[in-house]
C-alpha cells in the first residue's frame, strides 16, 4: 500500500508553450488555408508527442520577424 500511495502522489508537470511565430505557426491552427496541402500543424505533431504541452499560438499570418518584434508589447503574452 506504501508503494501505491508513494508512485500514486507523483504527477507529470505541465509545460507551456507560446509559439510566436508567422504564417508558418498560423497555419498550425488554420489547415484550411494551405488549400489542403498540410494535414497537421508542427505544434500539432509536438503536441501528439508530448501531450504534457500545452500551447498558445500566437501566429500572424502576414508577419515578419521585424513585425512580431514591434508588436510583442501588445500581444497580451
Amino acid at each position: 500500500m506504501f508503494l501505491l500511495l508513494t508512485f500514486g502522489s507523483f504527477k507529470k508537470k505541465s509545460v507551456s508553450w507560446v509559439a510566436i511565430g508567422d504564417s508558418i505557426t498560423y497555419l498550425n491552427d488554420h489547415l484550411d488555408e494551405t488549400g489542403n496541402r498540410v494535414t497537421k500543424g508542427y505544434m500539432t505533431r509536438v503536441k501528439d508527442a508530448l501531450p504534457e504541452i500545452d500551447f498558445i499560438n500566437q501566429g500572424h499570418n502576414g508577419w515578419t520577424s521585424s513585425g512580431i518584434a514591434n508588436e510583442i508589447e501588445k500581444l497580451g503574452l
